[in-house]
């Protein structure tokens, strides 16, 4: 996981500095980062000492306290509903902490409560709905903190792993609080209140987006966003007529806003996968050594190209090109091949070794020879028997294709005769796969020489 962060941090670095060139200088929402606010990220909120008696000892799991004060919160007035979410929300962020991996979950619940606090601030908590519209963004609120919430024990797990690098994707997070609250927001009645947290949600979203990496993919949205509120006064007008007019247009920004987690989602898809196919490339340059070391090929040395896995050829390493080796083929002819597609003629792959003879399972149990080893850790085979397949190479096989044609299984080998209950023939046991299954050769009436395989101890009994 560290690797991977700094590959993703290198690969961005001429991202952010586009950034820093193209997009407008957003500024930080004040609250949450003056010193002594009281929803300055990273720190806490208030709680009175009533409070923390109360729920800090349930605290200890965020997730389980936001979940159960949902529950709780049910059966209360919604009056009392509001005021304990809030206390709840206030429990979990001042547990919380500094914990960075549980940032965002920190981050939902305090914009949560600030949200809250300037709704009920601007609109008069008497008028109907009021209540309702405040308890309904903290309920979204809290449930965005659970979508990003991380407890102690999977980051312990994460940090046991090698994960513990925390790669915050400030954008994805934005966008999901944004969408969340701007929803609720428009069934806020009062134009003032209305007005005032569509321009704080919007700000934070800025705030968020800009410092994400991947900022320049919504550059566009950034840009109209810093316009408009820049073009805006944060604090409401006493004039409802003037916030209306506001709100329509602010509220022009609510369909980019929706849409930037589906490019961010996207953004990142992409970023991994680029990654991915850095380190995909990396390992198979490491393969290429490692095969170069493992096989390396003499002038006059008798290989098998494997250039066409149906077709193998037999052929004699002419010249060395580095990478490339010319091969003669039969009837002297010459061809140039990547060392990649050659398979030694000698060696073995765990037990299954060059000249021994196995039987293929995959093929009506034909019996065949091993002749090479390729690169890629699978079996050139020459069949030794079979109408149309006598004399034929074969090649990338695993071992999981063919049966040992010697050794035992249990009390059972190569050799033995069983009888056969459920059946009732009598057959000799001419292979043995490496799981324990046998392949068996019929010795009665219409089932003689006929060749089976698979069948188990459980089905057989060893006879004399």
């Amino acid at each position: 996981m560290k690797a991977k962060a700094l590959t993703l941090s290198l690969l961005f670095f001429a991202s952010a500095t586009a950034i820093a060139k193209d997009l407008p200088n957003v500024p930080a929402p004040r609250e949450l980062t003056e010193v002594g606010s009281e929803f300055a990220e990273g720190t806490i909120t208030r709680l009175s000492v009533e409070d923390i008696s109360i729920f800090i000892p349930f605290a200890q799991n965020a997730k389980s306290v936001l979940t159960k004060a949902l529950a709780d919160s049910e059966t209360m007035p919604v009056q009392q509903q509001v005021r304990h979410l809030s206390n709840s929300m206030r429990a979990v962020v001042r547990n919380s902490g500094k914990k960075q991996y549980q940032t965002f979950m920190r981050f939902a619940l305090n914009r949560t409560l600030l949200l809250v606090q300037e709704l009920l601030k601007e609109a008069d908590i008497r008028t109907p709905g009021t209540l309702e519209n405040a308890l309904d963004l903290q309920v979204r609120g809290i449930n965005v903190a659970l979508k990003f919430f991380e407890s102690d024990l999977a980051y312990q797990r994460r940090e046991r792993s090698g994960g513990d690098t925390v790669n915050l994707n400030y954008a994805s997070f934005g966008a999901v609080f944004a969408a969340s609250s701007l929803r609720s927001i428009q069934n806020v009645l009062d134009a003032s209140a209305q007005y005032r947290l569509l321009y704080k949600t919007l700000e934070i979203f800025n705030w968020d987006v800009t410092r994400d990496r991947h900022a320049i993919e919504v550059a566009d949205t950034i840009v109209d966003i810093f316009n408009t509120l820049s073009a805006l006064q944060e604090v409401p007008s006493s004039d409802d007529q003037e916030n209306i007019l506001s709100i329509r247009r602010l509220t022009l920004l609510i369909d980019p806003v929706s849409d930037v987690e589906r490019v961010i989602t996207e953004a990142i898809k992409r970023a991994e996968e680029a990654v991915l196919r850095q380190q995909q490339e990396a390992q198979r340059q490491a393969d290429r050594e490692r095969r170069r070391q493992q096989f390396r090929f003499l002038v006059g040395q008798a290989v098998i190209d494997v250039t066409n896995p149906e077709e193998p050829r037999r052929a004699t390493v002419h010249e060395l090109r580095d990478e490339v080796v010319i091969l003669r083929l039969p009837g002297s002819k010459f061809e140039a091949v990547s060392t990649n597609n050659l398979a030694r003629t000698s060696g073995c792959l765990l037990n299954y070794c060059v000249g021994s003879s196995f039987i293929n399972t995959q093929r009506d149990n034909y019996y065949v020879k091993v002749v090479a080893i390729a690169q890629d850790d699978t079996l050139v085979i020459e069949f030794t028997e079979g109408e149309g397949y006598r004399g034929r190479l074969g090649a990338g096989w695993t071992p999981e294709s063919f049966a040992h044609t010697n050794g035992c299984a249990g009390d059972i080998c190569v050799g033995d005769r069983v009888y056969v209950m459920e059946r009732d023939f009598r057959a000799r046991v001419i292979g043995i796969q490496d799981n324990g299954e046998m392949i068996i050769q019929g010795l009665d009436g219409d089932l003689k020489d006929l060749r089976g395989g698979f069948w188990t101890r459980d089905q057989v009994t060893k006879i004399e």
